[in-house]
């Protein structure tokens, strides 16, 4: 939407003061190098803000804070607060709808669990 171009355009107006190429195509990119961030320097940097931030005990947390994880908790959250599969697909640059799907049953799952902590008859239903 409007605000992220918004925010990705201030970035960029940031990232080109810092004596990056504005010709680079890439959005974020190392500001000693301008290259293009890598998967691994992403997940370095998680990581890092996991520690600061407490996430990580004993490095037994690692694999919870892989850009993966925060790619599909972010898809299965929009899609619980808006229910638009089609825009989930579109912002995870899914081609086929069938992959976005799969966000669906996690939604549905989740639904099922608050249902039955919270319905004084949902243990009962079905039993």
């Amino acid at each position: 939407g409007s605000l992220a171009l918004n925010s990705i355009n201030a970035w960029f107006k940031v990232r080109n003061s810092l004596g990056v190429d504005a010709n680079i195509p890439y959005c974020f990119v190392t500001i000693t190098t301008g290259k293009k961030l890598t998967t691994g320097a992403v997940w370095k940097r998680i990581v890092k803000q996991g520690k600061v931030f407490g996430m990580l005990f004993d490095n037994k947390n690692f694999d919870k804070l892989h850009p993966h994880a925060m790619r599909h908790s972010f898809a299965t959250h929009m899609l619980d607060a808006t229910n638009d599969l089609r825009a989930v697909q579109e912002l995870l640059g899914h081609k086929d709808i069938s992959t976005t799907a799969i966000y669906t049953q996690v939604s549905t799952a989740r639904l099922m669990k608050e249902y039955d902590k919270a319905h004084p008859r949902a243990s009962k239903v079905g039993k």
